[in-house]
C-alpha cells in the first residue's frame, strides 16, 4: 500500500476498494467493519466466517499467533505446528494472513518447499529459499478464463511453389469477434466485448540442396479495432501484435556412412505460444507477452 505501511487503519479501509484488492475483497469487507486493527484471534475467527479453513501441506490447521523469540524459524515454524507468527498493526503480516486465506494451496505448497530446502550455513536461508520469499512476497502470477468466445470472418491466401527451392504462402484474415463482459472489477485481458481483427501470416520454406539446408519461417502481424476503427489496447500492450518463427535444419551427411542413419539438426526461435493443433487465432491474441523460445535438437532416421 504505497510507502503505506505506516498507514492507520482508517486510512488503509478507505483505499481497499481499488481492484488490485479483488482476490481478498470478501475478508476486507469483513475486517473494514471494525474500528480497530484486527488482532490474531480476530484473523482466527476470519477463517469461519469465509468458510475457509486454511492447512499446511502435511495437513496441520493454520493459525495466527505473536511472534515469539524462541522461533524455530518463521517458515520452519509454520511447518511444524501451523502457527504463522503475525506482528500486531503491521499491513505486511496483515496481508500474509488474507494470502492463506485467498490462495491456501499455494502458500502451503511454498511453505512445504520452504521446510524441505536442507538449511544453510548460519542465519542465511540459501537461494532456494531466497527465491520462494521473493515470489512469495513480491510475486504476481496471472492465470485467468476469458470464458466463450466467438468469431466469423473471410479470409484469402495466396502462395506460390519453385520447386524443391522455394514454397511460399501470404494469408490475410479479417472478422468480427465477440465475448461477454468481463465479470470483475480486474482488467479484461481481452480488452473488448467486440471487435474486428486483420490477421496477416506470411510463411515461406525453401531448401538449399548443396548444403542440405532447410529454412522455414513464418511472421503474423494482427490488430484489433473497435467499431469506429479506434484500435483495441489493453494495458501494458501495443495497438499491434507479432508473432514469428523460425526453424533452420541442417542435415549432417557425414553422419550417414559411420552410422548407416540420417542425421539432422534443428535449430529454432519463437514467440508464438500456442502449437498449430492446440490454439487458433484468437486463442493467439490472448496471450499477453508471449515469451520468445530458443530450441535445439538432434534428429535420427535409422
Amino acid at each position: 500500500m504505497e510507502a503505506g505501511l505506516s498507514l492507520g487503519w482508517s486510512e488503509g479501509c478507505a483505499r481497499f476498494a481499488h481492484p488490485v484488492f479483488y482476490p481478498v475483497r470478501r475478508a476486507l469487507a469483513l475486517l473494514a467493519a471494525q474500528a480497530e486493527w484486527p488482532d490474531c484471534a480476530r484473523l482466527n475467527a476470519l477463517a469461519a466466517d469465509l468458510g475457509r479453513e486454511p492447512c499446511t501441506r502435511n495437513g496441520l490447521p493454520v493459525r495466527f499467533v505473536p511472534p515469539s523469540a524462541a522461533d524455530p524459524g518463521y517458515e520452519l515454524r509454520v511447518h511444524a505446528s501451523g502457527a504463522v507468527a503475525t506482528r500486531a498493526r503491521n499491513w505486511h503480516d496483515l496481508f500474509n494472513a488474507l494470502a492463506w486465506f485467498a490462495f491456501p494451496r499455494t502458500k502451503a505448497s511454498l511453505n512445504a518447499l520452504h521446510a524441505s530446502e536442507p538449511p544453510a550455513r548460519g542465519d542465511r536461508r540459501g537461494a532456494t529459499r531466497d527465491l520462494l520469499t521473493i515470489f512469495d512476497e513480491g510475486g504476481a502470477l496471472r492465470v485467468r478464463n476469458i470464458g466463450e468466445m466467438a468469431a466469423h470472418g473471410i479470409g484469402v491466401r495466396v502462395g506460390r511453389r519453385i520447386g524443391r527451392a522455394f514454397n511460399g504462402t501470404v494469408t490475410y484474415t479479417f472478422g468480427r469477434a465477440t465475448h461477454p463482459a468481463w465479470p470483475g472489477p480486474a482488467v479484461d485481458p481481452l480488452g473488448f466485448e467486440e471487435a474486428q481483427f486483420h490477421d496477416l501470416v506470411a510463411r515461406f520454406e525453401t531448401f538449399i540442396n548443396w548444403t542440405d539446408t532447410r529454412v522455414a519461417a513464418l511472421y503474423r502481424l494482427n490488430t484489433l479495432s473497435d467499431e469506429s476503427g479506434a484500435p483495441v489496447t489493453r494495458p501494458g500492450s501495443s495497438t499491434t501484435r507479432t508473432r514469428f518463427d523460425l526453424q533452420v535444419t541442417q542435415g549432417l551427411p557425414f553422419m550417414q556412412p559411420l552410422t548407416r542413419a540420417d542425421w539432422e539438426l534443428l535449430v529454432a526461435v519463437s514467440n508464438i505460444f500456442y502449437e498449430a493443433s492446440e490454439g487458433g487465432l484468437l486463442d493467439e491474441l490472448t496471450v499477453q507477452e508471449p515469451p520468445t523460445r530458443v530450441v535445439g535438437g538432434v534428429s535420427v532416421r535409422f
